[in-house]
């Protein structure tokens, strides 16, 4: 069931991206994002969970509780943990791969998935899940020491390029593709 979940997640966000990110037409894209965001909110405001549009219109917002929550304010809570996280980033995977249900998830790790299999896939980040955050996962599921996983953790907003924030992000030099 929760790999259903996890796949379910990334439907939403690539309609997101497909529907509201991509879309010119504003009429379209806020039909569309209130369908969306209608649809995450009856499905997980039962976990605290909300949806709604970002500055931008075309940017979804994770909430729990009514709060976003930032990539290095769950790297803490993880890296705080007696573990170093490696139990949160083993539990992670554990539910994207299938093997855990989302209503397992610690409350941190019920945002972190939202946020990066709806939110990110809808602001077109669905290739940086398989390519960044499930290895960084791993590593840190797999660490020898509290201070590896800690490092791992503390890692996540240099790993996964979702997790940039605007300013980090025009400091990047970009180098195209040929």
């Amino acid at each position: 069931m929760a790999l259903q979940e996890a796949q379910a997640f990334q439907t939403l966000g690539k309609h997101w991206f497909a529907s509201v990110w991509a879309e010119n037409d504003p009429v379209k894209r806020g039909t569309v994002r209130e369908q969306v965001k209608n649809r995450v909110n009856e499905g997980l405001g039962e976990h605290g969970i909300s949806m709604n549009r970002g500055w931008q219109d075309y940017d979804p917002v994770i909430r729990m509780a009514g709060k976003p929550d930032t990539y290095n304010q769950l790297a803490g809570v993880a890296g705080s943990q007696p573990d170093g996280g490696k139990q949160m980033a083993a539990d992670f995977m554990a539910w994207a791969k299938g093997d855990l249900p989302f209503e397992d998830l610690s409350r941190e790790l019920k945002a972190m998935a939202v946020i990066t299999h709806i939110a990110e896939v809808g602001r077109g980040y669905g290739a940086a899940l398989e390519s960044q955050l499930y290895p960084l996962m791993e590593e840190i599921s797999e660490s020898t020491s509290v201070e590896e996983a800690k490092q791992g953790w503390s890692q996540l907003t240099d790993r996964f390029a979702p997790a940039l924030k605007y300013k980090d992000d025009i400091r990047q030099e970009f180098t195209p593709r040929v």
